[in-house]
């Protein structure tokens, strides 16, 4: 037996990784999810201007609704493939849909002008995406 194979086969394998799938998932659903949290929390912003009086803020609100429910879509697929096929944690995309659907509520509820849930769905809408944002920032456990 040469050197190099002696030192080959004494050689252990590593601790067992994430997929670089799973990584690339979870790199994506901490993007779409950070970038949710700030178009909710800009949603907050625009109603206040919205509510000031100026009707600029009350069209941007409602145009960044529409954008809040894209990317809440986008968030749920990225939720999906992260737990699924990247092996990642199945409360992400669980917490995802509740959130699209919540989303979806508050979009009627705004449209309707129902302020009584309106308003305190949105608050539950952005601290739902700053749990989802911490749920993805996570480190990944190892996959067996």
């Amino acid at each position: 037996m040469t050197d190099n194979s002696r030192s080959a086969a004494t050689v252990e394998p590593s601790a067992p990784r994430p997929s670089s799938f799973g990584r690339v998932m979870q790199a994506i659903l901490v993007v779409v999810a950070l970038l949710q949290v700030i178009l909710v929390a800009t949603q907050a912003m625009l109603a206040g201007i919205g509510l000031d009086g100026r009707a600029i803020g009350a069209d941007l609100h409602e145009s960044n609704s529409t954008v809040v429910a894209i990317v809440g879509v986008v968030q749920v697929i990225a939720a999906v493939l992260w737990w699924r096929p990247g092996r990642g944690r199945g409360a992400a995309p669980l917490l995802a849909a509740g959130l699209l659907l919540a989303v979806m509520a508050q979009m009627v509820a705004g449209q309707n002008s129902v302020l009584a849930v309106h308003i305190p769905l949105g608050i539950g809408i952005l601290l739902g995406s700053i749990w989802l944002l911490r749920i993805a920032l996570r480190r990944q456990p190892s996959s067996t």
